[in-house]
């Protein structure tokens, strides 16, 4: 969510900038092409077809005179990305409209974008840094769960086999606190996209945790995952 407010906002600034130095009927149609890139590139992950959005917008943004201005919108999604060709593409773009093809406002278009080229490495920085402690916070308390179940189990070799009275059995437990909560997005109905996007993981990630928790309650698919979720009660 954070790519697609730094790249929209991006947007909104370049077409300011035009409307300062003087707007033309076409760049709309720059403005336009700018966001839906920006809205395809917020939905796409890595792979092939989001390279191929991103260079395609930036040959629109170096060739067509009237998205020129929009040049810091293509710096802004190029330094979202992992790649390292990717990331200094914009560059070349300028160099290329500016030497080519009759590039306005030269300087003021290559402040700009480097001003969205730092704003979406902060933001890119930011989020990596939230997943990597997300990560972080689950791999703990993955230990602290192995660990409370060694003590359990050492307690009942002690202590010999008890009957008490109590609620009935969660039918989650033996799951983390993220594997748990993960466990309850499936059983709404939303897929690893929509779970990585709300937990702030990687798809990755997400398919990696939905594998254990199938293991540690022997199921076989989703599905099942999602009927046993239904007998979990509210708390």
């Amino acid at each position: 969510m954070g790519r697609l407010i730094d790249s929209t906002a991006m947007c909104l600034v370049c077409l300011a900038f035009k409307a300062l130095v003087g707007l033309e009927p076409y760049d709309i149609v720059g403005f336009l092409a700018s966001a839906i890139a920006a809205c395809i590139m917020g939905m796409l992950r890595s792979g092939t077809p989001r390279t191929l959005v991103l260079f395609a917008f930036l040959a629109i943004c170096t060739a067509l005179p009237f998205a020129h201005a929009f040049l810091p919108v293509a710096a802004c999604l190029c330094m979202f990305e992992r790649s390292p060709v990717a990331r200094p593409a914009w560059i070349a773009a300028w160099v290329m409209a500016a030497a080519l093809f009759h590039l306005q406002h030269p300087v003021v278009v290559l402040c700009l974008c480097t001003a969205a080229a730092l704003l979406a490495w902060s933001t890119a920085r930011d989020l990596d840094a939230l997943r990597c402690l997300l990560e972080s916070r689950d791999a703990a308390s993955a230990k602290a769960f192995v660990l409370s179940q060694k003590n359990r189990e050492m307690a009942a070799a002690t202590e010999g086999p008890t009957i008490l009275d109590g609620p009935a059995p969660d039918p989650l437990d033996g799951l983390t606190q993220r594997e748990r909560q993960i466990a309850m997005l499936v059983s709404r109905g939303k897929d690893n996209r929509a779970i990585a996007d709300e937990l702030f993981l990687s798809e990755g990630t997400v398919r990696n945790y939905i594998s254990t928790i199938l293991s540690k309650k022997q199921l076989k698919n989703r599905t099942q995952l999602a009927v046993l979720c239904l007998n979990v009660s509210e708390r």
